[in-house]
């Protein structure tokens, strides 16, 4: 049986192992980047949001959240992209922010982070080991920018400083970051946010620290920090994403598109076509379908499988593919039936009922969409 040499990665390439080399443990090979949808490739809620209240996902796996007195901004799925020659890793869209209300002063409780909380699970992996966060961004606002890991408790953190340079430039960035300390409150499992990792646009007082070291507290920036709110002229945009073990970056983890919309769907899927917005009246693409097979309001139902296992039972939303309200709709008719009603909510499956109205007729094709939210 002829021998087989040896490899081992070295700065993004594959070379035969040399004498004296050693391999260190790390992240199995294929996932070293326990970020989902560092590249911004998936926005299944939709691609542009023109007023953004705190805490409502644009891109999937990606929340603003924020404090500010005046401050608006808006986020949107953005083509302007590293070049491959610049990054090694062919981009096809980036998460822009862009300011629209400035807030001059940020008082000592205002903050604007660009979040991604991962699951326990997903954390476990890097919890309590050096690891490397990377990034591609770029701003016409230069100066100081921080970044945090926060655990699920909030009462651990770690702020890393960087700096943009140039406007307009991309630019790269590589961080270190320390082993996480045991002590605090940590989820290592499907039940809640093992961290979250937040891109820091301004930040008050109250959540400031030091940089460069794990802290007792809550806490998103140092004073470095710059406040991206004072223009309306100021955006910012971020892509290729990537946090792994060990205490160098690798090239970026570019997975199959399907690959990275299934991981999202663990926590969010909608019936709607991958394109479409869920909302009221959006259509009858990708929706659950059934044809009545006894007349008049007798009760029917049908169960919708989730693309993916859900992390938890997820929250449902319903939607009329065809008017402004959360009832089945009678396509065949063009008229509304009745109102749906969760019989089950199970991780991987939703059973839906509806009682329907006395003109729905035998034959008739009843519509409806959902969407199923699990996220953290």
């Amino acid at each position: 049986m002829a021998s087989r040499t040896p490899l081992v990665m070295n700065a993004g390439r594959i070379q035969q192992l040399q004498g004296g080399d050693s391999i260190l443990a790390s992240t199995p090979p294929g996932r070293r980047n326990i970020l989902i949808n560092g590249g911004f490739d998936i926005w299944q809620r939709n691609t542009t949001f023109a007023a953004t209240p705190t805490n409502v996902y644009g891109a999937d796996m990606w929340v603003p959240t924020y404090v500010t007195n005046t401050g608006v901004f808006t986020i949107s799925q953005s083509t302007t992209v590293p070049t491959a020659a610049q990054s090694s890793t062919l981009s096809s869209f980036s998460h822009k922010l862009a300011c629209t209300t400035l807030d001059s002063s940020i008082t000592t409780a205002e903050f604007l982070i660009l979040d991604q909380r991962v699951e326990g699970y997903n954390w476990r992996a890097l919890a309590q080991r050096s690891m490397m966060l990377s990034f591609w961004v770029q701003s016409n606002l230069t100066g100081t920018y921080c970044v945090a890991l926060r655990n699920s408790g909030n009462d651990r953190s770690y702020v890393a400083e960087y700096t943009i340079s140039v406007a307009n430039t991309w630019q790269y960035v590589t961080i270190p970051i320390l082993a996480s300390p045991s002590a605090g409150t940590w989820v290592y499992d499907s039940t809640g946010v093992g961290v979250r990792l937040g891109f820091a646009l301004a930040c008050g007082a109250t959540f400031q620290t030091t940089a460069g070291a794990w802290n007792t507290g809550n806490f998103l920036g140092t004073s470095n920090q710059v406040n991206w709110l004072a223009s309306t002229s100021n955006v910012f945009f971020l892509t290729q994403v990537q946090l792994e073990f060990g205490n160098w970056a690798s090239p970026f983890e570019a997975r199959f598109w399907s690959q990275e919309l299934y991981d999202c769907q663990r926590y969010y899927a909608k019936t709607f076509n991958y394109a479409t917005a869920p909302v009221q009246s959006g259509g009858t693409g990708g929706a659950i379908a059934y044809r009545n097979p006894v007349a008049g309001a007798t009760a029917r139902g049908l169960t919708w499988r989730y693309p993916n296992t859900m992390r938890a039972a997820p929250s449902i939303t319903y939607y009329n593919p065809s008017a402004a309200n959360t009832k089945w709709r009678n396509a065949t008719l063009a008229a509304d039936s009745g109102t749906p009603a969760s019989d089950l909510i199970a991780t991987d499956r939703l059973a839906i009922s509806n009682p329907q109205i006395s003109t729905d007729a035998v034959g008739n094709l009843i519509e409806l969409q959902v969407s199923a939210d699990a996220t953290l």
